[in-house]
């Protein structure tokens, strides 16, 4: 358990990881999010996408996936990740299931969480080698950023056991 600075930061600098994000991959999850072609001459097969672009270049498309990139292996590690949720009082809290949706920017999480009547912030820690990032990529294609005004910012998490020193806020 991290309790001191100093166990924070043998913590951190034993947990160097750094993501391996494929752009394809990312083009898949733009490509499927939509009736849109990705740019001018993407496809090699016939359409009706004529106009109906994601970006007007294949120089744009490269430049939006390289930042999302860099986001992502930007994250420190371990990620801090935020949730928040509705419940009766922190009782009825389960921590050992408390969702695969988080989100790695705290006003994101209170943001979404005032949208659906939340009353509690959760705050943990995540390791990078322990998140879904193909879940993550596809949900940050889908709800933030360019394609969505809802920028959740959104960290999944298939293994909540792997989160670290959960902790519960009471909102107001």
């Amino acid at each position: 358990m991290i309790t001191t600075l100093k166990d924070w930061k043998i913590f951190k600098e034993s947990n160097n990881y750094d993501i391996k994000l494929d752009k394809q991959t990312i083009f898949d999850y733009i490509d499927f999010s939509n009736d849109k072609d990705l740019y001018p001459g993407h496809s090699d097969i016939e359409n009706d996408f004529t106009d109906d672009y994601f970006f007007n270049t294949e120089k744009e498309a490269n430049e939006y996936v390289n930042k999302i990139m860099q986001l992502f292996n930007g994250l420190p590690n371990p990620i801090p990740v935020f949730r928040c949720i509705k419940a009766k009082s922190e009782n009825d809290i389960d921590l050992e299931m408390v969702g695969e949706s988080w989100s790695y920017d705290k006003q994101s999480a209170l943001n979404f969480g005032s949208r659906n009547g939340s009353n509690f912030l959760l705050s943990a820690f995540i390791n990078k080698e322990n998140v879904n990032w193909q879940g993550t990529i596809k949900a940050y294609v889908l709800f933030s950023n360019n394609f969505s005004d809802e920028n959740e910012n959104e960290i999944v998490i298939d293994e909540q056991d792997k989160l670290q020193n959960i902790k519960i806020t009471k909102l107001k």
